[in-house]
């Protein structure tokens, strides 16, 4: 296994005391600028259902939720042999939709 190089720092270059920056103004008088919060999107809050198919592309359903509905759907044919992948996108598209809906 080969060794893990070790970065050093040159000590002039460094913070002395080993902290970050304070928010303190710098050298030339002017403060720092100030950390920013997470934007929100188009005025939706949290708490708000979900409006588009987009926001539903970025939701992740749950991998146990998916396999138990691709599950019932093999159930429903028979329990014979068909594809599993077929299966689970079914179950995962059928799972979106109860999403838009709501």
């Amino acid at each position: 296994m080969a060794k893990r190089s070790i970065r050093t720092t040159d000590p002039d270059s460094s913070n002395p005391s080993g902290r970050r920056r304070s928010s303190a103004p710098d050298q030339n008088g002017t403060a720092p600028k100030p950390t920013r919060g997470r934007r929100k999107t188009d005025g939706q809050d949290a708490s708000s259902p979900l409006a588009s198919v987009a926001d539903i592309a970025d939701f992740e359903l749950s991998h146990d939720a998916i396999a138990e509905r691709a599950y019932h759907i093999y159930l429903e044919r028979g329990a014979t042999p068909g594809d599993p992948f077929q299966d689970w996108l079914t179950a995962e598209r059928e799972l979106r939709q109860r999403l838009v809906v709501r």
